[in-house]
Protein backbone atom coordinates (compact mmCIF):
# COMPACT_ATOMS: atom_id res chain seq x y z
CA UNK A 1 0.00 0.00 0.00
CA UNK A 2 2.86 2.23 0.82
CA UNK A 3 4.84 1.89 -2.17
CA UNK A 4 2.31 0.57 -4.21
CA UNK A 5 4.62 -1.90 -5.94
CA UNK A 6 3.42 -5.76 -5.71
CA UNK A 7 5.88 -8.61 -3.98
CA UNK A 8 5.36 -10.11 -7.94
CA UNK A 9 7.04 -6.44 -9.24
CA UNK A 10 9.97 -7.15 -6.65
CA UNK A 11 10.36 -10.72 -7.93
CA UNK A 12 10.51 -9.61 -11.17
CA UNK A 13 12.97 -6.95 -10.20
CA UNK A 14 15.32 -9.95 -8.58
CA UNK A 15 15.36 -11.52 -11.76
CA UNK A 16 16.25 -8.81 -14.16
CA UNK A 17 19.96 -7.56 -14.58
CA UNK A 18 21.25 -9.21 -11.99
CA UNK A 19 24.30 -12.06 -12.13
CA UNK A 20 26.06 -13.80 -9.36
CA UNK A 21 28.99 -15.76 -10.17
CA UNK A 22 29.28 -19.40 -8.72
CA UNK A 23 26.77 -22.36 -7.69
CA UNK A 24 24.32 -21.46 -5.24
CA UNK A 25 22.88 -23.50 -2.99
CA UNK A 26 19.19 -24.93 -4.31
CA UNK A 27 17.52 -23.97 -1.11
CA UNK A 28 18.59 -20.27 -1.29
CA UNK A 29 15.25 -19.78 -3.21
CA UNK A 30 13.07 -20.63 -0.36
CA UNK A 31 14.97 -18.31 1.12
CA UNK A 32 14.30 -15.91 -1.29
CA UNK A 33 10.91 -16.69 -1.57
CA UNK A 34 10.28 -16.08 2.14
CA UNK A 35 12.28 -12.65 1.69
CA UNK A 36 8.82 -11.59 -0.37
CA UNK A 37 6.48 -11.90 2.75
CA UNK A 38 8.98 -8.70 4.10
CA UNK A 39 7.51 -5.19 2.74
CA UNK A 40 9.49 -3.14 -0.07
CA UNK A 41 10.49 -0.22 2.88
CA UNK A 42 11.32 -3.30 5.14
CA UNK A 43 13.92 -5.22 2.90
CA UNK A 44 17.26 -4.32 4.31
CA UNK A 45 20.66 -6.20 5.19
CA UNK A 46 19.27 -6.87 8.44
CA UNK A 47 16.38 -7.90 7.22
CA UNK A 48 17.58 -10.48 4.79
CA UNK A 49 20.48 -12.26 7.33
CA UNK A 50 17.37 -12.69 9.64
CA UNK A 51 15.45 -14.43 6.88
CA UNK A 52 18.45 -16.53 5.90
CA UNK A 53 18.94 -17.39 9.25
CA UNK A 54 15.52 -18.57 9.94
CA UNK A 55 15.85 -20.42 6.72
CA UNK A 56 19.03 -22.26 7.10
CA UNK A 57 20.34 -22.69 3.73
CA UNK A 58 22.92 -20.46 3.71
CA UNK A 59 26.33 -23.33 3.48
CA UNK A 60 29.06 -20.68 3.39
CA UNK A 61 30.41 -16.85 4.44
CA UNK A 62 30.87 -16.54 0.43
CA UNK A 63 27.49 -17.23 -0.44
CA UNK A 64 25.99 -15.16 2.36
CA UNK A 65 27.88 -12.58 1.10
CA UNK A 66 26.40 -12.97 -2.48
CA UNK A 67 22.98 -13.34 -0.91
CA UNK A 68 23.27 -9.73 0.71
CA UNK A 69 24.85 -8.08 -1.90
CA UNK A 70 21.58 -9.79 -4.50
CA UNK A 71 19.40 -8.67 -2.50
CA UNK A 72 21.02 -5.24 -1.92
CA UNK A 73 20.75 -4.43 -5.18
CA UNK A 74 16.92 -5.23 -5.48
CA UNK A 75 16.31 -3.07 -2.12
CA UNK A 76 17.66 -0.49 -3.86
CA UNK A 77 16.10 -0.45 -7.65
CA UNK A 78 12.90 -0.99 -5.05
CA UNK A 79 13.49 2.19 -3.25
CA UNK A 80 13.99 4.22 -6.75
CA UNK A 81 10.37 2.67 -7.79
CA UNK A 82 8.48 3.98 -4.81
CA UNK A 83 10.06 7.55 -5.44
CA UNK A 84 9.20 7.29 -9.38
CA UNK A 85 6.18 5.50 -8.72
CA UNK A 86 4.80 8.69 -5.97
CA UNK A 87 5.46 11.51 -8.92
CA UNK A 88 2.60 11.83 -11.40
CA UNK A 89 3.37 12.78 -14.63
CA UNK A 90 5.39 16.26 -15.12
CA UNK A 91 6.68 15.66 -11.41
CA UNK A 92 9.85 15.94 -11.73
CA UNK A 93 10.70 17.92 -9.19
CA UNK A 94 12.52 17.36 -6.02
CA UNK A 95 10.75 16.37 -3.78
CA UNK A 96 8.02 13.08 -2.93
CA UNK A 97 4.43 13.67 -2.93
CA UNK A 98 2.00 11.17 -1.94
CA UNK A 99 -0.82 10.37 -3.58
CA UNK A 100 -4.26 11.29 -1.69
CA UNK A 101 -3.26 14.31 -0.92
CA UNK A 102 -2.29 18.10 -2.65
CA UNK A 103 0.80 19.22 -0.90
CA UNK A 104 3.17 22.28 -1.85
CA UNK A 105 6.43 23.45 -0.62
CA UNK A 106 7.72 27.28 -0.16
CA UNK A 107 10.97 28.00 0.03
CA UNK A 108 12.93 31.39 0.20
CA UNK A 109 16.72 31.80 0.62
CA UNK A 110 17.12 35.44 1.97
CA UNK A 111 20.25 37.83 1.99
CA UNK A 112 19.31 41.42 3.74
CA UNK A 113 21.17 44.46 4.99
CA UNK A 114 20.61 46.86 7.57
CA UNK A 115 22.38 50.45 7.91
CA UNK A 116 21.85 53.26 10.21
CA UNK A 117 23.35 56.22 10.72
CA UNK A 118 22.57 59.15 13.32
CA UNK A 119 24.34 62.50 13.30
CA UNK A 120 27.14 61.31 11.80
CA UNK A 121 27.51 58.22 13.94
CA UNK A 122 27.22 54.34 12.77
CA UNK A 123 24.34 52.68 15.04
CA UNK A 124 24.54 49.59 12.92
CA UNK A 125 25.67 47.68 10.21
CA UNK A 126 24.35 44.17 9.92
CA UNK A 127 24.43 41.70 7.14
CA UNK A 128 21.74 38.76 7.45
CA UNK A 129 21.35 35.18 5.19
CA UNK A 130 18.38 33.11 6.18
CA UNK A 131 16.51 29.97 3.95
CA UNK A 132 13.26 28.70 5.44
CA UNK A 133 10.34 26.46 4.24
CA UNK A 134 6.84 26.62 4.67
CA UNK A 135 4.89 23.34 3.41
CA UNK A 136 1.22 22.57 3.10
CA UNK A 137 -0.28 19.35 3.01
CA UNK A 138 -4.61 18.86 2.24
CA UNK A 139 -6.60 16.35 2.41
CA UNK A 140 -9.86 17.58 1.08
CA UNK A 141 -10.88 18.27 4.86
CA UNK A 142 -8.12 20.40 6.48
CA UNK A 143 -5.00 21.74 5.93
CA UNK A 144 -1.69 21.06 7.96
CA UNK A 145 1.06 23.48 8.13
CA UNK A 146 4.84 23.72 9.49
CA UNK A 147 7.81 25.62 8.62
CA UNK A 148 11.06 24.94 9.10
CA UNK A 149 14.72 26.40 8.66
CA UNK A 150 15.98 22.87 7.99
CA UNK A 151 15.86 23.04 4.81
CA UNK A 152 17.59 19.79 4.19
CA UNK A 153 15.45 18.24 5.68
CA UNK A 154 12.28 19.30 4.12
CA UNK A 155 11.25 15.59 2.96
CA UNK A 156 10.93 14.38 5.99
CA UNK A 157 8.98 17.62 7.17
CA UNK A 158 6.31 16.91 4.36
CA UNK A 159 6.36 13.28 5.34
CA UNK A 160 5.78 13.88 9.08
CA UNK A 161 2.51 16.29 8.27
CA UNK A 162 1.23 13.04 5.51
CA UNK A 163 0.74 11.12 9.23
CA UNK A 164 -1.85 14.38 10.28
CA UNK A 165 -3.74 13.83 7.13
CA UNK A 166 -6.13 11.30 5.51
CA UNK A 167 -6.11 10.37 2.06
CA UNK A 168 -8.52 11.01 -0.72
CA UNK A 169 -8.87 9.36 -3.82
CA UNK A 170 -10.34 12.22 -5.31
CA UNK A 171 -8.42 15.03 -4.40
CA UNK A 172 -7.78 16.06 -7.87
CA UNK A 173 -11.18 17.00 -8.06
CA UNK A 174 -11.80 18.91 -5.29
CA UNK A 175 -12.77 22.74 -6.52
CA UNK A 176 -9.62 24.11 -4.34
CA UNK A 177 -7.01 22.16 -5.85
CA UNK A 178 -8.74 22.51 -9.46
CA UNK A 179 -8.01 25.79 -9.02
CA UNK A 180 -4.20 25.33 -8.18
CA UNK A 181 -2.44 26.39 -11.74
CA UNK A 182 0.70 24.13 -12.57
CA UNK A 183 3.28 26.75 -13.58
CA UNK A 184 7.19 25.55 -14.48
CA UNK A 185 9.17 28.57 -14.77
CA UNK A 186 12.65 30.15 -14.10
CA UNK A 187 12.57 33.81 -13.60
CA UNK A 188 16.00 35.21 -12.41
CA UNK A 189 15.92 38.96 -12.99
CA UNK A 190 18.28 40.18 -10.42
CA UNK A 191 21.46 38.23 -9.95
CA UNK A 192 23.40 39.66 -12.19
CA UNK A 193 23.14 43.19 -10.19
CA UNK A 194 22.28 41.45 -6.70
CA UNK A 195 23.24 43.04 -3.36
CA UNK A 196 24.81 40.57 -2.49
CA UNK A 197 27.88 41.43 -4.82
CA UNK A 198 27.99 44.91 -3.31
CA UNK A 199 30.61 45.12 -0.39
CA UNK A 200 28.86 46.25 3.24
CA UNK A 201 31.55 48.98 3.27
CA UNK A 202 30.16 50.22 0.01
CA UNK A 203 26.62 50.41 1.50
CA UNK A 204 27.96 52.43 4.61
CA UNK A 205 29.85 54.96 2.19
CA UNK A 206 26.43 55.69 0.18
CA UNK A 207 24.66 56.14 3.37
CA UNK A 208 27.09 58.27 5.47
CA UNK A 209 28.59 60.26 2.45
CA UNK A 210 24.84 61.64 1.10
CA UNK A 211 23.89 62.08 4.52
CA UNK A 212 27.27 64.68 5.34
CA UNK A 213 25.74 66.76 2.01
CA UNK A 214 22.52 67.64 3.67
CA UNK A 215 23.27 71.12 5.35
CA UNK A 216 21.27 73.60 7.05
CA UNK A 217 22.05 76.38 10.05
CA UNK A 218 18.08 75.67 11.49
CA UNK A 219 18.53 70.98 11.42
CA UNK A 220 19.39 70.25 14.36
CA UNK A 221 19.32 66.31 13.60
CA UNK A 222 20.11 63.90 10.71
CA UNK A 223 20.02 60.05 10.48
CA UNK A 224 20.43 57.80 7.03
CA UNK A 225 18.96 54.28 6.31
CA UNK A 226 20.22 51.63 3.82
CA UNK A 227 18.11 48.91 3.61
CA UNK A 228 17.92 46.08 0.81
CA UNK A 229 17.40 42.26 0.45
CA UNK A 230 17.70 39.66 -2.24
CA UNK A 231 15.58 36.64 -2.14
CA UNK A 232 15.26 33.12 -4.35
CA UNK A 233 11.71 31.73 -3.51
CA UNK A 234 11.05 28.21 -5.17
CA UNK A 235 7.33 26.49 -5.02
CA UNK A 236 6.94 23.24 -5.38
CA UNK A 237 3.68 21.36 -5.53
CA UNK A 238 1.95 17.81 -6.38
CA UNK A 239 0.23 18.85 -9.19
CA UNK A 240 3.94 19.59 -10.91
CA UNK A 241 4.28 22.54 -10.00
CA UNK A 242 8.17 23.77 -10.04
CA UNK A 243 9.29 27.65 -9.95
CA UNK A 244 12.31 29.37 -9.16
CA UNK A 245 12.36 33.32 -9.25
CA UNK A 246 14.27 35.98 -7.77
CA UNK A 247 12.88 39.27 -5.85
CA UNK A 248 15.00 42.63 -4.84
CA UNK A 249 14.78 45.68 -3.79
CA UNK A 250 16.84 48.34 -1.82
CA UNK A 251 16.22 51.81 -0.59
CA UNK A 252 17.29 54.68 1.45
CA UNK A 253 15.57 57.05 3.51
CA UNK A 254 16.62 60.48 5.12
CA UNK A 255 15.32 61.97 7.49
CA UNK A 256 15.70 65.64 9.05
CA UNK A 257 14.55 67.99 11.90
CA UNK A 258 14.76 71.86 11.96
CA UNK A 259 13.74 74.13 13.78
CA UNK A 260 13.39 77.72 13.36
CA UNK A 261 11.55 80.87 16.03
CA UNK A 262 9.73 78.06 17.62
CA UNK A 263 8.33 76.56 14.95
CA UNK A 264 9.77 72.81 13.84
CA UNK A 265 9.53 70.01 11.66
CA UNK A 266 10.37 67.00 10.37
CA UNK A 267 10.70 65.48 6.66
CA UNK A 268 12.26 62.82 4.92
CA UNK A 269 13.95 62.20 1.28
CA UNK A 270 13.59 59.00 0.53
CA UNK A 271 14.24 56.36 -2.43
CA UNK A 272 13.65 52.88 -3.49
CA UNK A 273 15.14 51.13 -6.39
CA UNK A 274 15.79 47.40 -7.47
CA UNK A 275 19.59 48.64 -8.58
CA UNK A 276 22.15 50.06 -5.63
CA UNK A 277 23.42 52.01 -8.30
CA UNK A 278 20.05 54.01 -8.56
CA UNK A 279 19.97 55.02 -5.60
CA UNK A 280 22.35 58.16 -5.37
CA UNK A 281 20.93 61.92 -4.98
CA UNK A 282 22.74 64.81 -6.79
CA UNK A 283 23.66 68.02 -5.19
CA UNK A 284 20.92 69.56 -6.74
CA UNK A 285 18.30 67.60 -5.62
CA UNK A 286 19.38 67.40 -1.89
CA UNK A 287 19.82 71.63 -2.07
CA UNK A 288 16.54 71.67 -2.84
CA UNK A 289 15.01 69.77 -0.99
CA UNK A 290 16.74 71.35 2.30
CA UNK A 291 15.53 74.60 0.67
CA UNK A 292 11.94 73.91 0.78
CA UNK A 293 11.88 72.53 4.35
CA UNK A 294 13.56 76.00 5.35
CA UNK A 295 11.06 77.77 3.46
CA UNK A 296 8.34 75.66 5.06
CA UNK A 297 9.16 75.87 8.22
CA UNK A 298 10.39 79.53 8.11
CA UNK A 299 7.18 80.61 6.14
CA UNK A 300 4.34 78.34 6.57
CA UNK A 301 1.10 79.37 7.85
CA UNK A 302 -1.58 77.95 9.86
CA UNK A 303 -4.44 76.34 8.11
CA UNK A 304 -7.76 77.72 8.18
CA UNK A 305 -10.67 75.53 9.44
CA UNK A 306 -12.90 74.91 5.87
CA UNK A 307 -13.30 72.47 2.79
CA UNK A 308 -10.81 72.75 0.32
CA UNK A 309 -9.20 70.66 -3.09
CA UNK A 310 -6.36 68.73 -1.37
CA UNK A 311 -3.42 67.24 -3.69
CA UNK A 312 -1.56 64.35 -1.63
CA UNK A 313 1.53 63.40 -2.34
CA UNK A 314 2.52 59.87 -3.57
CA UNK A 315 3.45 58.32 -0.38
CA UNK A 316 0.59 59.85 1.31
CA UNK A 317 -1.69 58.49 -1.44
CA UNK A 318 -0.64 55.00 -1.54
CA UNK A 319 -0.47 54.96 2.67
CA UNK A 320 -4.26 56.35 1.90
CA UNK A 321 -5.63 54.00 -0.63
CA UNK A 322 -4.03 50.93 1.06
CA UNK A 323 -5.70 51.68 4.29
CA UNK A 324 -8.94 52.87 3.02
CA UNK A 325 -9.30 50.73 0.31
CA UNK A 326 -6.56 48.07 -0.42
CA UNK A 327 -7.85 45.98 2.71
CA UNK A 328 -11.39 45.67 1.87
CA UNK A 329 -10.17 44.38 -1.70
CA UNK A 330 -9.06 40.81 0.29
CA UNK A 331 -11.75 38.59 -0.60
CA UNK A 332 -11.19 36.65 2.50
CA UNK A 333 -12.40 39.36 4.32
CA UNK A 334 -16.21 38.62 2.75
CA UNK A 335 -15.94 34.76 3.57
CA UNK A 336 -18.87 34.79 6.68
CA UNK A 337 -19.10 38.54 6.69
CA UNK A 338 -22.66 39.39 4.67
CA UNK A 339 -22.22 42.89 5.66
CA UNK A 340 -18.97 43.43 4.07
CA UNK A 341 -20.24 41.50 0.89
CA UNK A 342 -23.07 43.88 0.59
CA UNK A 343 -20.91 46.78 0.96
CA UNK A 344 -18.54 46.27 -1.24
CA UNK A 345 -21.44 44.31 -4.02
CA UNK A 346 -19.23 44.74 -7.62
CA UNK A 347 -20.12 46.41 -9.85
CA UNK A 348 -21.16 49.00 -6.98
CA UNK A 349 -19.95 53.07 -7.39
CA UNK A 350 -17.88 53.62 -4.77
CA UNK A 351 -15.05 56.71 -6.25
CA UNK A 352 -15.76 59.22 -8.84
CA UNK A 353 -14.83 58.83 -12.41
CA UNK A 354 -11.55 59.67 -11.58
CA UNK A 355 -10.35 57.35 -9.83
CA UNK A 356 -9.10 53.79 -11.08
CA UNK A 357 -6.66 51.32 -8.92
CA UNK A 358 -4.68 48.19 -10.29
CA UNK A 359 -3.16 45.72 -8.50
CA UNK A 360 -0.13 43.94 -10.12
CA UNK A 361 2.94 41.82 -9.97
CA UNK A 362 4.54 42.12 -13.28
CA UNK A 363 6.09 45.35 -12.83
CA UNK A 364 9.86 45.18 -11.74
CA UNK A 365 9.74 47.10 -8.42
CA UNK A 366 8.78 46.21 -4.46
CA UNK A 367 5.75 45.26 -5.33
CA UNK A 368 7.30 42.01 -7.88
CA UNK A 369 6.17 39.11 -7.91
CA UNK A 370 5.28 37.26 -10.86
CA UNK A 371 4.02 33.97 -9.23
CA UNK A 372 1.69 34.11 -5.69
CA UNK A 373 2.35 31.95 -2.74
CA UNK A 374 0.25 29.45 -3.91
CA UNK A 375 2.38 29.32 -7.57
CA UNK A 376 -0.36 31.28 -9.90
CA UNK A 377 1.17 33.72 -11.98
CA UNK A 378 0.38 38.03 -11.76
CA UNK A 379 -1.83 39.44 -13.55
CA UNK A 380 -2.85 43.09 -13.97
CA UNK A 381 -6.12 43.51 -12.42
CA UNK A 382 -8.12 46.63 -11.96
CA UNK A 383 -10.23 46.95 -8.79
CA UNK A 384 -11.32 49.89 -9.01
CA UNK A 385 -12.33 51.61 -13.02
CA UNK A 386 -13.46 55.28 -13.95
CA UNK A 387 -15.00 54.75 -10.13
CA UNK A 388 -16.79 51.38 -9.96
CA UNK A 389 -15.50 48.29 -7.48
CA UNK A 390 -14.58 45.64 -10.50
CA UNK A 391 -12.38 43.33 -8.63
CA UNK A 392 -10.70 41.83 -5.79
CA UNK A 393 -7.68 40.03 -4.13
CA UNK A 394 -8.12 36.41 -4.57
CA UNK A 395 -6.48 32.88 -3.15
CA UNK A 396 -7.51 29.70 -4.96
CA UNK A 397 -10.11 28.93 -1.86
CA UNK A 398 -12.22 32.62 -2.58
Amino acid sequence: ERSEISHRTIALLSLRGTKCRGNLPGGLFSARYKLYSLKPWDISLRSIWRTVKITGHIYSRRNLLIFCLFYAKIFVAARDCVQTQSLAAGEDNMYTFKKGYYADVRIEDRFSTNVRIKNDQLEEAKEKTEKKAFIRVFDGKMWYYTSTSDVENVQKALDELYLYAEPCDDIDLNPVVKRYQVNRDKKIVFEKNSVKKIALDAKIALCADTLKKFKSEICNFKSGQYLDRYSVYEFYSSKGADIVYDFQTCGVAYGLAFSYGGETMQEQLSKCKTDFNALNYTDEEINSFVTRCEDFVKNAKPVVAGKYPVILSPIATGVFAHESFGHKSEADFMLGDETMAKEWTLGKKVGSDLLTIRESGVYEGSGYVPYDDEGSAATDTYLIKNGVLTGRLHSATT
